[in-house]
């Protein structure tokens, strides 16, 4: 913890820490926004609201169109998952039409 933050609390009585270890529960995400970046692909952002992400991963959307997790960025920096809760642009390896907007898909 840091310093200045104990002495505020007085030691480490009334923190609490957040665990963030991945849970073996189904990774599902919702896409808010779908485009076509120009020497990227498709790319959706989307909001992870179950799970882990990974790179790597197969999605299913709603319409059965099936695809592969190309790449991951939270932030303008990429990273190799995310998880509940994060807001994140994902690159997949589909056409733009391929995928819903407002759609759900989950890593099967």
């Amino acid at each position: 913890m840091l310093n200045w933050l104990k002495s505020v609390l007085g030691g480490n009585e009334g923190t609490e820490t957040v665990d963030r270890t991945p849970r073996a529960e189904k990774t599902t995400v919702t896409v808010t926004n779908v485009m076509e970046v120009s020497g990227v692909g498709t790319v959706v952002t989307a909001k992870v609201e179950t799970g882990v992400l990974r790179r790597g991963d197969r999605l299913v959307f709603e319409n059965d169109e099936t695809t592969t997790v190309e790449s991951i960025e939270r932030h303008h920096e990429e990273v190799e998952k995310a998880e509940a809760g994060d807001r994140v642009g994902i690159e997949l390896g589909v056409e733009p039409t391929s995928v819903p907007e407002d759609a759900t898909a989950e890593v099967r």
